[in-house]
């Protein structure tokens, strides 16, 4: 097998077997382009220490990969590049999905505030500040308007996020883009239900799922309307709200390059291109500062657009947004005053909610217990039966307890009614024993097994018919013989090719998942190689 590596305006061409690894090229390509090792000359670290990286596709190639295996061909350009290591800053554990985030930028502990902090860990997570919040590493909660040397933050330290109780599957949902089970996890009460769908809308713009986000824009969502906060924290002064709770879905969207999400944005309705965050940025701002060119051209062709509201009378956009908004705040108007009868809106819930509402609950940080603990729906549940609605439980000899006198009281006791199953009562049980047996959980962490853009789906729906084996055991013995050697199941396995062959970008999708096939192939043949 031949391979041409380019390394700074310099080709070398190699002949290389099958059996040489990744790190046996980069040891070949250092002798041919006279690159120095990694270390310093005493074997030591160097303080601006640089790799060596062989890049194929856009993809850094691991060194423990076999150069076959990988689905490179005889005669591709691989290209050579020293890259300097950045070690972390600061590291942010999440604990709803138990990753580890690392923080690259510098940052000044002692003049960084802990707001400015939530940002960055808002655009590393793809959560809105509103959802979470930080504690340090004695489990003390980081308030916004102090300096990361308050908390004892130092160099390499590690921050944990925490999330509202009962959010952990709808979030864990919401990122891997889940439409139909984000739409099941939502909550009972419709304030909250609203401020989750604006969440959703939020992380579907920020890892580009566009059925999610064209889902939710069905359902009433507005691109343009910001994600606020929580409806137990409306009854706070807005003066102390985070400058990020004024973000909308379309600002992120921008921000985070993803055209697809945006174009289902702006074909929804036009006017969101002219929306503004709590900077006073439109989004084409914010795509230039961000250097998002696709999105930033998107943009700027439909900013400059003229609307027809006559056959032969047009306006400019930024017009026509102000004529539009006019109408609509005298369509709410007239809603509240007089009713639907009187106005336009038919259905209230899509009307934007103004301010916090009567018997919501209110969350007071520091004197009340804290409910962002991520702890699943039934824990928090549990601590709700407990201690009751208002979230503290009496002690015993307060003077606001009331002793009542014990009463004894005689049941009667009545012979329980004994139901007999019919024949059509029993498939029907059986479905609804099977639901319950399905564990969201464990059908999260299934699906979480990669990082992969392009996930399987969570149960298959493929209702065709199997070819016949004679022996029924024939199937299950070999896929239980590869689980036991690869040590993952096949769906794993799967999902960890297909993460593999996302990673070379340069690639078109059919040929990601053609790689993706190659080396689900040729790891197979190396386990039976072993």
């Amino acid at each position: 097998m031949r391979l041409s590596v380019v390394y700074e305006n310099e080709r070398v061409i190699l002949d290389m077997n099958a059996m040489e690894r990744v790190s046996d090229v980069r040891e070949r390509v250092r002798d041919a382009f006279g690159i120095g090792s990694d270390e310093g000359p005493t074997g030591g670290e160097m303080q601006e220490r640089k790799i060596l990286t062989l890049t194929y596709c856009g993809a850094d190639l691991d060194h423990k990969w076999f150069i076959t295996d990988v689905g490179i061909p005889s005669g591709a350009s691989i290209r050579a590049v020293l890259r300097e290591e950045l070690k972390p800053t600061v590291y942010i554990y999440s604990v709803f999905n138990e990753e580890i985030v690392p923080v690259i930028q510098k940052i000044n502990f002692l003049t960084m505030t802990a707001g400015e902090f939530r940002s960055i860990a808002s655009r590393k997570t793809g959560l809105p500040v509103g959802v979470f919040r930080l504690l340090n590493h004695n489990g003390k909660e980081m308030f916004d308007c102090h300096s990361l040397d308050e908390y004892e933050l130092d160099l390499g330290g590690t921050v944990t996020l925490e999330i509202w109780d009962g959010w952990t599957d709808f979030l864990n949902l919401a990122m891997m883009g889940f439409s139909s089970h984000v739409m099941d996890s939502l909550s009972s009460d419709e304030s909250v239900s609203r401020y989750q769908m604006r969440v959703a809308m939020y992380i579907a713009a920020h890892f580009g799922h566009v059925d999610l986000a064209v889902n939710l824009l069905r359902m009433g969502v507005r691109a343009d309307e910001p994600v606020g906060i929580h409806p137990i924290r409306q009854w706070c002064k807005t003066a102390e709200v985070h400058i990020d709770a004024k973000k909308t879905p379309i600002h992120e969207a921008a921000e985070s390059g993803q055209i697809g999400v945006l174009r289902s944005f702006v074909h929804h309705n036009v006017c969101t291109v002219m929306a503004k965050d709590g900077n006073d940025l439109n989004p084409l701002n914010i795509a230039l500062r961000k250097k998002q060119k696709p999105c930033a051209s998107f943009l700027l062709t439909k900013q400059w657009s003229k609307m027809n509201y006559t056959k032969k009378h047009s306006v400019p956009l930024s017009i026509y947004v102000k004529m539009k908004r006019w109408g609509e705040r005298g369509r709410d108007k007239a809603f509240m005053l007089h009713g639907h009868w009187k106005s336009s809106v038919k259905n209230p819930r899509r009307l934007p909610q103004s301010g916090a509402l009567v018997g919501q609950g209110v969350q007071l940080d520091g004197f009340s217990s804290s409910k962002m603990a991520s702890k699943t729906a039934v824990k928090a549940g549990h601590r709700v039966l407990q201690t009751g609605s208002n979230g503290s439980s009496p002690s015993k000899g307060s003077p606001s307890t009331q002793s009542i006198p014990e009463t004894v009281t005689t049941v009667k006791e009545i012979p329980q009614k004994i139901h007999t199953e019919t024949e059509a009562e029993v498939p029907t049980r059986r479905r609804a024993i099977g639901n319950k047996r399905r564990n969201p959980l464990q059908m999260i962490h299934k699906a979480k097994a990669g990082d992969s853009a392009m996930p399987l789906p969570m149960i298959s729906v493929d209702s065709s018919p199997r070819p016949f084996v004679p022996d029924p055991k024939l199937m299950h013995t070999t896929l239980d013989l590869f689980k036991k050697y690869r040590g993952m199941d096949s769906r794993n396995y799967a999902i960890r090719c297909l993460s593999v062959a996302n990673s070379f970008k340069d690639k078109p999708w059919l040929s990601q998942v053609q790689q993706a096939m190659t080396i689900a192939t040729r790891g197979v043949r190396r386990v039976i190689e072993k």
